[in-house]
């Protein structure tokens, strides 16, 4: 401390002299506000904030390293993949590297942004530590290098972006709506095993068994070319065959872009033109049972009865009638099955076929036999174009001598003589054709 000086120290007196200080002006005031706005963080030991990536979003500069990042993975060079991502979240490089592995075994594959946006999810902003971009993109895809239309798949993908260095990069794939409500590619979500025999192209999931079903799906093929279907198609070559088994029910929603609903397979229509087959791995069937349910649904792949106007009695007995015919070794319908399926009344329609399929799946089996015994196999496969293309399942009945009410009919007199334990010619198994 200083000594205390002996005398106080006397302030000197003010002026006596008017001072006349000028006000600042508006630009000088500005001035300082922006040197304030720099100084301020770095006062308080923060960095500036950075720059929003959307007030400068460059979409067509994103689509483009988008294009690159797709070819360099389809063409395998991992170099020209990585030079489109960010390295902002550690925990991407996982996904980058099962992404890459999965495009790679692909043959073709389009991914186009759209103008949709969304939100980070929650605390996605202090990981990537800055804003970001999140947009919708719509993925189309194909096993094959030039595929037909029937062979290319579409699905929604949300792409997260952040600008470094002028340019856009990717930073992640998990952002987005929660619970989209839009098919996603099987590829897009988990490692997949791609195999391609012949026109028949199969993904596997994580953990599937791939061999397995790479058996299955050829032994189901090969019963449905057995069975000669291509006239019950009302046009257009056979649809090529896209079967995908994901790892979960919840994979295989996301796949499907709905709930399977107890479904453990579906067919569906695709936008893009195929018709692919989703399977439910956790129905857990035995061998037999899934090669069953492959014949089944190629069936409807086969006819493309997806995209048809028949009636669903008519194309689910078809498709029954022959994946019964191709494992003669079944199990016959017992009683109590055909008793349970009596129950039911007239032709299945949607609502029964989801509420008790065992038994209305039955009914359209046995509807379709008896039409066949009528009709003769081309007769019926006839039955089933001409519906397709939109002709009244009542006026084509009629060259059958039936009503649809008469049909029924004749349905339950066939269950209730199953249930009593006679035989019904028209059900019996090995007569060729369609069943």
């Amino acid at each position: 401390m200083p000594a205390a000086s002996a005398e106080p120290h006397q302030p000197a007196p003010p002026s006596r002299r008017a001072v006349s200080t000028p006000a600042p002006s508006r630009s000088a005031g500005r001035g300082l506000r922006r040197l304030l706005a720099l100084l301020l963080p770095l006062l308080l030991g923060c960095a500036p904030p950075a720059e929003d990536p959307a007030a400068s979003w460059d979409q067509a500069a994103a689509q483009q390293a988008l294009d690159r990042w797709v070819a360099a993975a389809v063409a395998g060079d991992r170099a020209g993949f990585d030079a489109e991502l960010s390295t902002a979240d550690p925990g991407f490089a996982a996904t980058a590297d099962e992404l890459f592995a999965n495009l790679e075994q692909l043959g073709r594959v389009e991914v186009e942004l759209a103008t949709e946006r969304a939100e980070l999810r929650p605390g996605r902003a202090e990981v990537l530590g800055q804003p970001a971009v999140v947009v919708r993109a719509r993925a189309t895809w194909s096993t094959a290098g030039r595929p037909r239309p029937d062979e290319r798949l579409q699905g929604t993908v949300w792409l997260t972006w952040l600008v470094e260095d002028g340019r856009p990069r990717l930073a992640g794939t998990v952002d987005g709506p929660a619970r989209p409500d839009a098919a996603v590619p099987h590829w897009w979500l988990e490692p997949v095993t791609v195999q391609r025999v012949g026109e028949t192209s199969l993904l596997t999931g994580a953990g599937v068994d791939a061999d397995a079903w790479r058996r299955r799906t050829e032994q189901a093929v090969a019963a449905v070319a057995a069975a000669d279907l291509d006239a019950a198609r009302p046009e257009g070559p056979p649809p090529a065959v896209v079967v995908q088994v994901p790892s979960t029910s919840v994979v295989a929603g996301r796949v499907l872009g709905g709930d399977l609903a107890g479904r453990a397979a579906v067919t569906v229509a695709d936008p893009a033109g195929a018709l692919p087959v989703v399977v439910d791995p956790a129905a857990n069937l035995t061998g037999p049972a899934w090669r069953f349910l492959l014949t089944h649904e190629l069936v409807h792949v086969r006819t493309a009865s997806p995209a048809s106007r028949s009636p669903r009695w008519l194309v689910e007995g078809l498709a029954e009638s022959v994946a019964r015919e191709a494992q003669p070794d079944l199990a016959p319908v017992t009683a109590e099955q055909a008793d349970d399926a009596a129950r039911l009344s007239g032709l299945p329609d949607e609502e029964q076929l989801a509420a008790e399929p065992g038994a209305a799946y039955l009914r359209c089996w046995v509807a379709v036999r008896l039409l066949q015994d009528r009709l003769g196999p081309v007769g019926l496969l006839d039955l089933v174009a001409q519906t397709a293309r939109g002709a009244p399942v009542e006026q084509r009945l009629r060259a059958a001598g039936w009503s649809e009410e008469e049909l029924a009919a004749a349905v339950q007199g066939a269950l209730a003589d199953l249930a009593a334990g006679r035989d019904v010619a028209s059900l019996r198994s090995g007569d060729g054709g369609a069943g």
